[in-house]
């Protein structure tokens, strides 16, 4: 990094600024910093930072770091109105700014908003959002990707299939991107953005773009989510693999065509019923429909399973233990799955002790998670 304290010439490879009242107080961001542009940028005052970008050329992008003493500060509307007519990308960090206040530094129009402490990635996912690589600062394309500052990871692709209509597949797939996501780089793929119940589950933004990467977004540092359209879905599986340890992908009901092109590319599938009729014939139904390498893939999972005292339940389901390979048994999580459901909280924080949950830990702790 390199201070400048006034307008003194910048060196000629600066391609970012910061601008803060204490840069110290944001020492997470300054290792972000440091670890995607190296020197390549500087920390500014907020009382010199309008003059300098305004005579400034080359910048790239600049990060607002501001925390409760920067309340009311009119030097921050004129940095970034500074920092706008110069072209340049705004991104803001906040620590602990008041509603009020951070409804005033909003109406300035900045082009990301981060919450400090910064999600890992956050800092070049935002940047990935504004669009060409040349205008985000971070260097080259190859550079800029994500999978390339990590090692080349070939992720597991499992698609999350409901046979029918509210047995609980996108439920399972969260609860899963949660239990996998505290030992593995998970990204779960909502492929039916009509629903848009991924996003609505977790209060995600469901207008980002449909693409990978720029459509990537960090649900507290415990997994990816990426809405997307079917599109080439092997380009988008490949390059998640290269990204993730783990794909889950959460399939729209009904959509067989989806689901054969899906399987197609999947390691293994999770398909979810409840032990009924309707279920049941579905799940047999898709089970035929696909080739006999897809089909040896299938899982299947039972939500709402029968219980001890559910006799007729279970000699239902085990007259169709034979067809139908059971991976799990989830045991009815009652109204906790609901609440926890609209609250936009996974049931693991919401009801840790939930039968449900237990037996979803127990599933994720299953699968095999190597190609």
């Amino acid at each position: 990094m390199t201070s400048i304290a006034s307008l003194a010439p910048r060196p000629a490879s600066l391609a970012a600024c910061t601008i803060s009242r204490d840069l110290g107080r944001f020492d997470q961001l300054v290792a972000e910093m440091e670890a995607e542009l190296g020197d390549q940028w500087a920390d500014l005052s907020l009382a010199t930072a309008a003059g300098f970008l305004a005579s400034s050329t080359g910048l790239r992008f600049v990060v607002f770091a501001l925390d409760a003493a920067d309340e009311g500060n009119p030097a921050i509307a004129a940095a970034m109105e500074a920092a706008r007519q110069a072209g340049l990308r705004i991104m803001l960090v906040c620590d602990g700014i008041g509603p009020a206040p951070l409804q005033q530094i909003l109406r300035l129009r900045p082009d990301d908003v981060l919450a400090y402490p910064l999600p890992h990635g956050a800092l070049r996912e935002a940047a990935l959002r504004g669009g060409a690589t040349e205008a985000t600062g971070l260097g080259p394309a190859d550079d800029l990707a994500p999978a390339a500052r990590r090692p080349q990871r070939d992720g597991v692709a499992i698609p999350v299939i409901g046979v029918a209509g509210g047995v609980g597949a996108t439920t399972l797939a969260i609860g899963l991107a949660y239990e996998l996501g505290l030992r593995h780089r998970v990204c779960l793929i909502d492929l039916d953005p009509r629903s848009g119940s991924v996003a609505a589950y977790l209060n995600l933004n469901s207008t980002v773009p449909a693409a990978f990467p720029q459509g990537l977004q960090n649900w507290r540092n415990r997994f990816h989510v990426l809405i997307a359209t079917g599109g080439n879905l092997p380009r988008l599986i490949a390059s998640a693999r290269a990204e993730f340890d783990v794909l889950l992908l959460d399939l729209p009901t009904g959509d067989t065509d989806l689901a054969t092109a899906v399987m197609a590319e999947a390691d293994l599938a999770l398909t979810v019923m409840e032990p009924d009729a309707r279920s049941i014939r579905s799940a047999m139904r898709l089970s035929r429909d696909l080739d006999p390498d897809a089909r040896a893939k299938l899982r299947h999972v039972v939500n709402r399973a029968p219980g001890v005292i559910d006799i007729s339940g279970r000699a239902r389901m085990r007259r169709f233990s034979g067809a139908l390979t059971i991976a799990a048994n989830l045991p009815d999580g009652g109204r906790a799955v609901a609440a926890a459901a609209e609250r936009a909280v996974p049931l693991a924080e919401a009801a840790p002790r939930n039968g449900f949950h237990r037996s979803l830990q127990s599933l994720a702790a299953s699968l095999p998670l190597r190609r």
